[in-house]
């Protein structure tokens, strides 16, 4: 969350959307090239930040390098003391210029997704430390199916090579689940969608045929994904002999957990909104919110889709009984207790679900991208009326047409099963 006064709001929304249009092409330009995940942080003054780190597996051995270029001071960051169990661990605090700063989070080394024993598609291949593929017509190859693949996951595949004759081929396949036919099932378009996609598709040759070269890139899967194929094979001119070697072929996963920069509240320091929010289901959430005195931005964690709205109401529901870590409600405390999550409700069906119908949400030019994925919105006192408290509704709103279909299918039912009725009791 971003707060505090920026000037018009236009200006503030129009800077926003250069900003994460910017940062979303930084890092999509980053995962090409770097094993680890890499942050891009601009940091709008200077001072003491608190460095967070969302809690995964393993991330009690991981260290954040400030790999930023030029003449800035270089620090590493690591758990100095010990932790309470919760969702977001600090790494502690550190001096930042105001400027722009790239930190690299260095991680334990990962499972290899692959195995020694693969697949063989030809007789021309000889297997073992070093794999090689030659052929003088044919297009011997090698493949495995990669274990574990998960979707919207970022995966480093490297491995060393030399091509003695011809070219090493590359081509990774992933297979998807669920595919959307909406666009087929409505006659707009005339095929089915790709059960399969291609997400690399590569040649290389080495300069020098005697000395190995490193190969690596990174590939993010996609947001169907069910399985991968790996497929490496050896190319030469035609009706000329190929010949090519390859080792050391490792693929991991790259764990990417989120990061914050919290800073260290001073004299000028605007007072932060405290937060208690509900999980009603995965498509609604209730938020309460107090000390609300300044425009915000709030950042919901959730991939970016113009169906989430957001609906502001007067009357909190739970927040005075639920800010704060006394209350036994509370499940969750983070960044010190200004964010608060509560237990969730008992039950699929939610008892409340047409209480934003026939409301406003708030305009599509205040729902933003934010760090490249989230979903996030620019509210002021006007949205809630100049109150400092008050609730928030965000609710996926294709969410209504199932309730819509389903209210509609229930009074199909009760009229055919009152027809029946109706003949069976006229008959007797």
């Amino acid at each position: 969350m971003v707060e505090g006064d920026f000037g018009k709001q236009s200006q503030r929304l129009k800077l926003v959307q250069d900003l994460t249009e910017r940062i979303d092409e930084n890092i999509k330009t980053a995962l090409k090239h770097y094993p680890q995940a890499r942050y891009y942080f601009e940091v709008p003054e200077e001072g003491e930040y608190e460095v967070w780190l969302e809690r995964k597996a393993g991330v009690l051995g991981w260290k954040i390098e400030n790999v930023t270029s030029g003449e800035e001071e270089k620090f590493t960051l690591g758990i100095a003391d010990k932790q309470e169990e919760k969702a977001w661990l600090s790494f502690g605090k550190q001096k930042f210029n105001a400027q722009n700063y790239i930190l690299v989070l260095n991680q334990t080394p990962a499972e290899n997704l692959l195995n020694e024993n693969w697949n063989v598609l030809a007789s021309s291949v000889e297997t073992g430390k070093v794999t090689r593929l030659f052929s003088q017509k044919s297009t011997p190859a090698v493949w495995q199916e990669i274990k574990n693949w998960e979707p919207e996951t970022a995966y480093r595949l490297s491995f060393k090579y030399k091509s003695l004759i011809g070219k090493l081929k590359l081509s990774l396949i992933e297979e998807k689940d669920n595919l959307d036919t909406t666009w087929f099932d409505k006659g707009v378009s005339d095929e089915l969608p790709d059960k399969t996609s291609v997400l690399l598709e590569e040649e290389l040759i080495s300069e020098n045929s005697s000395e190995w070269k490193e190969y690596s890139i990174v590939v993010s899967s996609g947001i169907n994904a069910k399985s991968a194929k790996l497929f490496i094979s050896s190319e030469g001119e035609k009706d000329k002999l190929s010949e090519v070697d390859f080792k050391e072929a490792v693929l991991t996963k790259i764990i990417e957990p989120k990061m914050v920069l919290k800073k260290k509240k001073g004299e000028n320091y605007f007072s932060v909104p405290q937060i208690t929010f509900q999980k009603v289901n995965p498509t609604k959430y209730v938020l309460e919110i107090a000390n609300a005195r300044q425009p915000y931005f709030l950042v919901f964690s959730e991939s970016f889709h113009r169906g989430w709205k957001v609906y502001t109401n007067k009357a909190p529901t739970f927040a005075k009984a639920s800010v704060g870590k006394q209350n036994s409600n509370v499940i969750a405390s983070y960044f010190g207790g200004e964010i608060n999550e509560v237990k969730e409700e008992s039950g699929w069906f939610d008892k409340k679900f047409y209480e934003t119908w026939g409301k406003k949400a708030l305009p599509d030019d205040q729902h933003l991208l934010m760090n490249g994925y989230a979903n996030s919105w620019y509210l002021t006192p006007e949205e809630a009326e100049n109150q400092g408290n008050y609730q928030i509704i965000i609710e996926y709103w294709p969410q209504r047409l199932f309730y819509l279909g389903a209210a509609l299918t229930l009074a199909v039912m009760l009229g055919s099963l009152g027809m029946g009725i109706f003949k069976y009791v006229k008959k007797s």
